[in-house]
Order: structure tokens, then sequence, then C-alpha cells
């Protein structure tokens, strides 16, 4: 009997396509295996929003490939095969999928079912979370028990043992399997200049309201308290098919005798002034416990290069009456460095993000991706400067997420090196 082995480096909007994936295998008679080691096929779901963590990848294509039986095949999915193909390419020739397309998982073999074939989740034509027969992926959910015998008889054959590791994230996901994920579309409208991400996601493709609310409903009949809204670019949700997100609010408002809340993420801050008062009244009503706006910048000239213009004054004043709120964890990104970004422009940035005062933000230290607007942009900053930059934030005791900044460009000095 076949089996296949999942390694998930990709980010919380690629869950749909691994769903997809798993289920498409697992109706073709693939069974999930437990080990790398002895997989038949191996698929390797990617991050590459920038290039550090494109690095990343290719050097994890480089260990599962030493790791892998001789006869196995690798797949890579997720977003590198269409952010950085050339990257990919010094290291791996084989068999590719992306969010957009997973055809080549048809040339496998002994598939008796077509990728084609399996049921729409997003666009007009998909089909309910009900009417989507096999909830599959759930029904061969690994458990603990399963994995500790085979993790522990791995370890005393091999003196070593990756599933051991996988133990802890089994665990942590039984708690987190308390919040109900809802993926409301992928896709994005939005053409950031530094994003090569919406390259490898393509077109808008929104779920009607009615699967949404579904999806609420039987989460609520369930026991769920609490529902994350995820998309590539949640803004833009149902613009393809007729509605927006403002009317996926107010059914959310209007649902009466529920005890719940919701978290919102990546909400561009234009989609967040244009909601603006559904938000608040989101709010008002303790039924929202998480809000990530990710402002990239606090300098308006910035924003234009990033093609995310924005009135700065007018998105902290709206920011500011969330936050005064005290309901929800709200949370934004910035990147740091961005082509001509001057000494002046930056100091805009912290100052934004010391009068918002927010619970935690992610730093990004600018690179460029292949194919983008900012690529092509002089003015390049240089790693010191950025390095230096960095020293700044931290020097204004602007809460943020150090170990993920770490990790994220390993070329950048640490910061406890950096003079201040």
């Amino acid at each position: 009997m076949s089996t296949f082995f999942f390694v998930n480096e990709s980010c919380h909007r690629r869950q749909a396509e691994i769903t997809m994936v798993k289920d498409f295998l697992i109706l073709n008679g693939w069974v999930e295996g437990f080990r790398l080691r002895t997989a038949d096929i191996i698929v390797f779901f990617t991050c590459a929003f920038c290039q550090s963590k494109v690095n990343e990848m290719v050097n994890e294509i480089v260990r599962i490939k030493s790791e892998m039986k001789p006869e196995a095949e690798l797949i890579v999915g997720s977003c590198l095969p269409k952010t950085d193909k050339e990257s990919l390419g010094r290291v791996f020739d084989g068999k590719t999928i992306n969010p957009t397309d997973f055809s080549q998982l048809d040339s496998l073999a002994n598939i008796n079912i077509s990728i084609k074939d399996m049921p729409s989740m997003f666009g007009k034509e998909a089909m309910s979370s009900q009417e989507r027969q096999p909830a599959l992926a759930v029904q061969h959910r690994t458990s603990i028990k399963e994995v500790v015998p085979k993790a522990i008889n791995q370890f005393r054959t091999e003196g070593t043992c990756r599933t051991l590791k996988q133990i802890p994230h089994m665990l942590r996901s039984r708690v987190l399997s308390k919040r109900k994920v809802v993926m409301l579309s992928v896709g994005c409208l939005r053409k950031c200049s530094y994003c090569a991400i919406r390259f490898a996601t393509g077109k808008l493709k929104s779920k009607p309201i009615e699967n949404v609310m579904g999806e609420f409903t039987e989460g609520l009949k369930s026991g769920y308290k609490k529902f994350e809204l995820y998309a590539d670019s949640i803004g833009d949700y149902g613009l393809d098919i007729g509605t927006n997100l403002g009317a996926l609010f107010d059914e959310i408002i209007h649902l009466r005798n529920a005890r719940f809340s919701v978290g919102v993420y990546d909400l561009h801050p234009s989609s967040f002034m244009k909601y603006f008062e559904r938000i608040a009244a989101l709010c008002k009503m303790g039924r929202l416990h998480y809000l990530y706006v990710p402002i990239q910048s606090g300098n308006e000239r910035i924003l234009r290069l990033m093609n995310r213009p924005c009135n700065v004054g007018d998105l902290r004043e709206k920011l500011l009456e969330i936050k005064r709120s005290k309901r929800a964890f709200f949370q934004t990104s910035i990147i740091v460095g961005f082509p001509t970004e001057t000494e002046e422009d930056f100091e805009d940035t912290v100052k934004f993000l010391k009068e918002v005062d927010f619970d935690d933000a992610f730093i990004h230290f600018y690179t460029d991706m292949p194919k983008t607007k900012s690529s092509e942009l002089a003015g390049k900053v240089s790693k010191d400067t950025m390095s230096k930059r960095m020293a700044r934030i931290l020097e204004a005791g602007i809460r943020h997420s150090v170990s993920r900044t770490r990790q994220e460009w390993e070329n950048i000095p640490t910061y406890d090196s950096v003079s201040s």
C-alpha cells in the first residue's frame, strides 16, 4: 500500500490547500505514513514570502532529499514554485503544485479520481462543508496514542526521531482545536509592490456567505466559542461573487443567542478603514478577540511606493479607537528598510507604533523578491542601516516578535550586538 508524508512549513492561509491534497490522496487509495524515511511520496508545503524564507526552504529541500528513500518521490507545494522558480530549480526539478494548480498530482501512479473532480471549496460553485464529501483529513487525523509507540521504536532503532518533535505540536493542536478556523477566500486583488505571494495565490476566489455562516452554525453547535477568519487578503472577501466583508460582518453581528468571538487576520489598512464601523460594533459587543492590521509603514510616501496608499492620520485615530476598547489582541507588521526609506521616514513608523501601542508587531527586513516592482527601485537600504533601525525599535520599547525577526534574516547582526 502506497504511503504519503507531509512536511508543512507553510502559513495558516494554505490550510485549505493541504486539506485538498490530503483528501485527494486518500480518495485515491494512499495512506498517510508516520515517517519521511519510509514514505513513497513526500509533499513539502513551503513558505516563501521573503528571501530568507526562500533560502530556508531550499535548504529544507536538500535535507528532505537526503533523508527520503531512493525510490521515493518529492513534491514541492505552496508558494515557492511560483515566487522564486529560479532558486527552487537549483535544488529540485520534480513535480510542483501551488495554491492555484494541483494538476501534476494527476500524474502519480494509480490515480482514479482526478484533481479537477475534487469538490470545490471556493468560488460561486463552492460546495458547503456538508456537501463536500470527504472530511477525510479529519477522519484520518493521527492520534497521540498512535504516534508515541512508533516514535519510541524509531528512536530505539535509529537513535533519532523527528516524530518525537511533532508530539508537542500535536498536543498544542488539540488545545487550539477549540478555535475553529474559517477560511473565507484565496487569492488577492491587491498589487503591493514588494509582494510575490500573489503570483502563487492567483485570482480571488471567495466562499459564498451562506457557506461561511454554515461553518459558523456547525461550529457553534459543536461548542466552539472562538472563530479565526483567514484569507490571503481578507478585505477583498466576496468581491468576486457580488458581496463583501461588510456583509459578512453584518451576518456575524446579527447572530443571536450565541456567545462567541472572531479573530480577523491580514486586514489591509484601507479595508480596515472601509469596514471600521462594523469592526467597532463587533468590538463593542465583545465579539472581536483578535485583529491583525499590517500597516507596513507609518510614512505616506513609503506607503505610496508600496502601492498601499493611506491617510496615516485617519488610520491612526481609528486604530486607537479600537485599541482603547481593550477587547481585542491587536497586532501589526512593518517592513524595515524599504527602498529609499530615509531616517525621517523610518522615524514616522516608530512614532506610529509608539502612539498606537500595538500588543505585538512583526518586524520584517526588506528583501527583493523576483518579478516585484520594488525590486526594480533604486535606493536600496544597506543591511547595516536596517540593523541600526531595528535597534531603535528595541530602544523605543515597542512590543514585537523578536524570535521571528531573528530567524527571518540570518545575515542581519543579532540585535544585542548592535550598538545604540
